[in-house]
């Protein structure tokens, strides 16, 4: 019987990037298949590419796998054939780093029992850049501090604050009044990866720059409320610029990267 085959284990080893891996943190991004292929779909490959475009990350582990269909000794080899593939697009577009895992499961460990497509995949572990936690001055512009407001919750796709987020900016309130001198920049933050349709993307992008936004125009006019002067701020929508986790697999990362902060400048 070859129901519980071993995994395969693989090392490799492709020039040196010559990144720092204490700059990174981890996360993980799943590429899918359709049933008895290997090589993922055009939308796939352009989800794939489109995500990592203007990254700064470094590969750490790929693992291959495969749904139930078939054998267990060919679903290993169809999910070393996906792993493979995907390195060799990756290697196509991007520089791989001087040592990386492999792993082949075949169609053990699955994703779901229900699903068949969840289960045939490849997954990519990835150390990707830190954000730095500020920004970069231009010009005269002094940033003495940013401020994200983490206890301020949005309504899903919409410009409107949950009730509980209100008392919250009582406290911001309080913090900008001991900047007597300083003048505030907010900016507003979506979560939202791009699919690779540049038709799809250029529509939503729209959309999620315009409610970036408008959520940092909606704390701009509480604040102003509040008794922060209004010639003393603005505001302005980063949309998707700025993800702290580009690739977010929980509710806790996926809010963290919708997020406001206010920045104070001299």
């Amino acid at each position: 019987m070859l129901k519980y085959l071993r995994p395969i284990w693989i090392l490799c080893i492709l020039p040196s990037s010559g990144i720092k891996a204490q700059q990174y943190s981890d996360s993980s991004i799943s590429v899918y298949f359709s049933s008895g292929k290997y090589s993922p779909t055009v939308s796939e490959t352009n989800k794939l590419i489109s995500a990592l475009k203007g990254i700064n990350f470094t590969l750490k582990r790929i693992a291959g796998y495969a749904d139930s269909v078939g054998s267990a000794e060919s679903n290993i080899i169809l999910s070393r054939k996906r792993s493979e593939n995907i390195l060799h697009l990756l290697g196509e577009h991007f520089t791989l780093p001087q040592k990386f895992i492999v792993q082949n499961y075949g169609e053990q460990f699955p994703v779901s029992h229900t699903d068949n497509a969840l289960n045939r995949r490849v997954e990519l572990l990835l150390s990707v850049l830190k954000k730095q936690p500020e920004p970069a001055d231009t010009g005269k512009r002094i940033v003495l501090k940013t401020f994200t407001l983490d206890k301020l919750y949005f309504r899903p796709d919409e410009p409107v604050l949950e009730p509980s987020s209100i008392p919250y900016l009582d406290y911001v309130t309080r913090i900008l009044k001991a900047y007597p001198n300083g003048r505030f920049e907010i900016r507003g933050h979506v979560n939202w990866n791009e699919t690779g349709d540049p038709g799809l993307d250029s529509v939503y992008r729209e959309k999620m720059n315009a409610l970036s936004t408008a959520r940092a125009k909606l704390v701009y006019d509480i604040l102003v409320n509040k008794g922060i002067p209004a010639g003393r701020m603005h505001y302005q929508g980063m949309g998707n610029t700025e993800m702290i986790y580009p690739f977010a697999s929980n509710d806790a990362e996926k809010r963290k990267n919708m997020r406001v902060e206010i920045l104070v400048i001299q």
